[in-house]
């Protein structure tokens, strides 16, 4: 590990966020002077590079997080270009961002877990969310294909519109007999996340129907 950035003007720590400090701190003895060292943890802040700035006070550190979701590298590589990204610390990383084509914003250290949790809402519960859609859509006998159009038009909508005003279906239109068939239609193991988000979606819409808080409130007691 002593060895592996000799020579390096840019190194980058792509680990699991607990193993940063320590594999940061394992490159210090041969690091160039003014050396960049960066990690791409979203929820880090540079306070886990505090190992290698003490031992190396004479290297430079910052972090690059970028907000799309990598599956594999060639597809993520792809998509950099018009992603934005989270950076800290040196401001040589704003310029790496951008000669990517990414949009580089700085997150207040204080507020980077946040962050994190916003970016992990909006792909990977997102993505749980979609599964379910899927089984329930098999268990109608619909390909679960047919909902992708729904889907993106859906993610225009928000785009063009906003949350609020992109909201639609039984819950926007306090359709509670509607809401009241889902439930009965969905399995058992499904109706947590349905309620969940459908008590989501009424918070959403500004409204305050008792009946349907009192619906979406059976069974999760």
């Amino acid at each position: 590990m002593a060895d592996v950035a000799r020579g390096a003007s840019l190194v980058i720590v792509a680990t699991p966020d607990a193993a940063i400090a320590d594999t940061a701190a394992a490159l210090a003895p041969g690091l160039d002077a003014d050396t960049l060292v960066i990690h791409l943890s979203g929820a880090c802040t540079l306070d886990e590079l505090d190992k290698l700035r003490i031992a190396r006070p004479d290297v430079r550190v910052a972090s690059l997080h970028p907000l799309q979701t990598l599956p594999t590298a060639e597809v993520g590589a792809n998509r950099l270009a018009g992603s934005w990204c989270a950076i800290e610390g040196d401001d040589e990383v704003e310029r790496l961002a951008v000669s990517l084509g990414m949009r580089p914003v700085r997150i207040d250290p204080s507020q980077r877990v946040g962050y994190h949790a916003a970016a992990t809402v909006a792909s990977n519960h997102l993505v749980a969310l979609l599964a379910q859609a899927t089984r329930l859509a098999v268990d109608a006998g619909l390909p679960p294909e047919a909902l992708l159009p729904l889907v993106h038009a859906t993610a225009d909508n928000v785009a063009a519109l906003g949350p609020e005003a992109a909201l639609t279906g039984p819950v926007a239109r306090r359709d509670i007999e509607t809401v009241r068939h889902h439930l009965e239609a969905v399995p058992a193991d499904e109706q947590r996340a349905y309620r969940a988000m459908a008590a989501r979606a009424s918070v959403l819409a500004g409204h305050d129907d008792a009946a349907m808080v009192a619906l979406l409130d059976e069974g999760c007691s």
